[in-house]
């Protein structure tokens, strides 16, 4: 049995939409032509039918096919022939996915009809037919025989719809056509293949070819869809990934976070960018950027950043035992007495990310003030409002620590002096502006008071050394700037970091310097003036 064919029609490069042309009148003539053959067709197939009928009688033992209802019959194979193949032409899969005539599909003679008209529409081809023949034993295999359209040379080529696109492009793709003598459908690929290959090496993944038209007279237009955006929207999800209808966290947090914009078109760097900075803000445990193309228009892109929240509130607390070994080795505690710390934090403050974090450790949490240990830390990013392009941010502290000084030591091949402690109370509050991703300048104040203690923790204004005999002489130099142990001082800080180091094969490559500054103003026990800094330059070099 076998199946019409017909001419040209008028859509896009169906599967994806990409060239499409306007032939009214050569698609009514060519209609009238398959709706002749497929008469012709079916007298073929009356007479086959009474042929087969002749055939049976004179051999019943030949298998009888299954007959099914209305004419139906079940598709054992699909087939292409003549179909153009190359880089930029839809292939078999992709033009034989939406047709009725799939393997181990039932269809009729209309199916079969409208599988004919919708690859007639993706207007690649001057005529496509369809043949039917037995295969298997109840089974039919299906052949679509395909004549590709010619069309005159291409004299000249525009496109429609680009924002992006240079002009340069255009007269590449014109050199490449002119090479050859007529417009097909691989020329037209090609076209296809220079532009499309273009917006996605410049991360715009949408930009495409929707169809192509004026193949007739040589002058080709290209209609170009460029992706442009139409919304950017923050959905919020619960711990099983279902949609709700708010979160904790203020949109605008999300929004000063990413640089989708309405109007712009949809680059991929920037869903990068968007994921990397909204991870940073420690917020989310979930972050997926989907584009997809808008509802009420194909041509445009909605965007849905999709957000799961990390809890708001985290608490921690840790005990410790000393263990040594005791009688006969076996393990005993050095002391009953528990140290540990408490950690706690909250993420999001009023919903606008900023942060609070705190901690308190000590050696003996029965009598902690011996040697307490406290931070408390409040970040407030955006401090300078949501259009800042440095992302200025505020940071406040307040602290205490104790640290071994590495200044009044024996040293190698020396005696060793006794211990001094330096321990350090105060508040700092640093402004952080970021140039870059990697780049940032710090300015700081700092107010601490400095203490200085010896082994039992009595405070101390000067070294000291055992002599002969064991005694102690404190006669060693001045342990802080007023000379008795104690001094309150107030002082700035500053830095800078240009970083421009990217990552290769996992190792960072490339430049980074750096610039780290104490100064002191006179202000405090002694009126210190002092400057201390820090430079650097480091450099990797790939080999």
């Amino acid at each position: 049995g076998g199946g019409g064919g017909g001419g040209g029609g008028d859509g896009g490069w169906g599967v994806p939409a990409a060239f499409a042309e306007g032939e009214e009148g050569e698609e009514g003539d060519e209609e009238e032509e398959e709706e002749e053959e497929e008469e012709d067709d079916d007298e073929d197939d009356d007479d086959d039918d009474d042929d087969d009928d002749d055939d049976d009688d004179d051999d019943d033992d030949l298998p009888v096919r299954k007959i099914l209802k209305d004419g139906n019959f079940v598709v054992e194979s699909v087939l292409a022939t003549n179909l153009p193949t190359g880089p930029g032409i839809p292939t078999k899969a992709e033009l034989f996915g939406g047709l009725n005539a799939r393997r181990n599909n039932e269809v009729s003679k209309d199916d079969l009809s409208q599988d004919l008209e919708a690859l007639l529409n993706t207007g690649l081809f001057a005529n496509v037919d369809a043949n039917v023949t037995p295969k298997g034993k109840n089974g039919y295999a299906v052949e679509f025989v395909f004549r590709e359209k010619i069309w005159p040379g291409v004299q000249s080529f525009k496109v429609k719809g680009a924002t992006a696109l240079p002009p340069d492009i255009e007269r590449q793709v014109l050199a490449a056509c002119r090479r050859q003598s007529s417009c097909t459908v691989r020329v037209l690929a090609t076209m296809k293949n220079i532009i499309e290959g273009y917006y996605t090496s410049k991360g715009l993944t949408f930009g495409t070819i929707s169809h192509f038209d004026g193949m007739e007279t040589g002058d080709v237009i290209a209609h170009v869809i460029e992706g442009e955006i139409t919304r950017v929207q923050a959905i919020f999800l619960d711990d099983n990934m279902n949609q709700q209808p708010t979160g904790r966290t203020n949109p605008r947090v999300i929004q000063r976070e990413h640089n989708f914009k309405p109007g712009q078109l949809y680059n991929v760097e920037d869903a990068k960018t968007a994921l990397r900075d909204i991870f940073l803000l420690q917020l989310f445990d979930n972050v997926q950027v989907v584009p997809r193309p808008s509802v009420r228009d194909q041509s445009k892109v909605e965007v849905d950043i999709m957000l799961r929240e990390r809890p708001v509130k985290t608490a921690e607390s840790e005990l410790e035992w000393s263990i040594a070994p005791g009688e006969g080795g076996k393990p005993d505690l050095v002391s009953i007495k528990p140290g540990g710390s408490v950690f706690f934090e909250h993420r999001n403050l009023d919903g606008w990310g900023r942060q609070l974090y705190g901690s308190v450790s000590t050696a003996n949490f029965l009598a902690p003030q011996d040697d307490l240990g406290f931070k408390l830390e409040y970040h407030h990013p955006y401090c300078l409002g949501d259009g800042d392009p440095d992302k200025t941010m505020f940071k406040t502290s307040v602290f205490n620590s104790r640290k071994l000084s590495p200044v009044f030591t024996g040293g190698p091949l020396m005696e060793e002096v006794p211990a001094i402690w330096v321990d350090r109370a105060g508040a700092k509050a640093t402004v952080t502006q970021n140039f870059s991703r990697q780049s940032k300048a710090t300015a700081s104040v700092v107010v601490e008071e400095v203490t200085t203690r010896d082994e039992s923790g009595a405070v101390v204004g000067s070294g000291s050394k055992q002599g002969p005999g064991g005694q102690l002489s404190v006669d060693g130099p001045p342990t802080t700037h007023s000379g008795n142990g104690t001094d309150r001082i107030l002082f700035f800080q500053g830095g800078l970091t240009r970083d421009t180091t990217r990552f290769v094969n996992g190792t960072p490559v490339g430049a980074r310097d750096i610039f780290n500054l104490d100064q002191s103003i006179g202000l405090g026990s002694g009126f210190p003036i002092y400057n201390r800094f820090t430079a650097g330059a480091p450099r990797v070099i790939q080999l």
